[in-house]
């Protein structure tokens, strides 16, 4: 047996400590920290808080922030996996680059996916289909989604820039 590189070691105890982990027959549903795909590139995860997730009638729109894949040497958050592949991943938390999607229940009472040829997959109401590549663990959904609530309330201020300056350095 060959010697695996302490990178790769790295990165699978990054994921396995990231994603959730499933022993049994499990069909993903939409909730917080629902990570998700549309080709070729695009990745999204689910802030929708769990209590909003359930007991849908019809539709119901679900808001997401961005993941970007990140090159080698630069910061990023989560690492994710793709095809086989580990994808090191930052974070938008910015207000304005909220995604809003909207899918119907299709009568049941949550957003289910569907299983296409052993992946699972989410189509919206504008019939486009997302990949469902797993979901956080509810204390990196509950951190990811604090830190994003604590960037929304931030308060602008018009201050001097010397005032401001010596705040941060202490």
């Amino acid at each position: 047996m060959g010697m695996t590189a302490p990178l790769e070691l790295d990165e699978k105890f990054a994921f396995i400590t990231t994603m959730r982990s499933y022993y049994e027959n499990h069909i993903p549903f939409l909730n917080l920290g629902t990570v998700l795909k549309k080709e070729p590139s695009d990745y999204w995860v689910c802030i929708q808080p769990r209590c909003d997730c359930v007991r849908i009638t019809s539709t119901r729109v679900f808001p997401f922030l961005p993941l970007t894949s990140t090159e080698s040497g630069k910061k990023f958050r989560f690492v994710l996996q793709d095809n086989g592949q580990h994808i090191r991943m930052s974070l938008s938390e910015k207000l304005y680059q909220v995604k809003l999607l909207e899918f119907s229940s299709n009568g049941k009472s949550a957003i289910n996916a569907e299983n296409k040829e052993g992946h699972y997959y989410f189509r919206d109401t504008n019939n486009n289909e997302y990949k469902w590549l797993g979901e956080l663990r509810t204390d990196q959904s509950q951190r990811l989604v604090h830190q994003f609530a604590t960037a929304v309330s931030r308060i602008g201020l018009n201050e001097s820039e010397w005032l401001r300056l010596w705040a941060e350095r202490g």
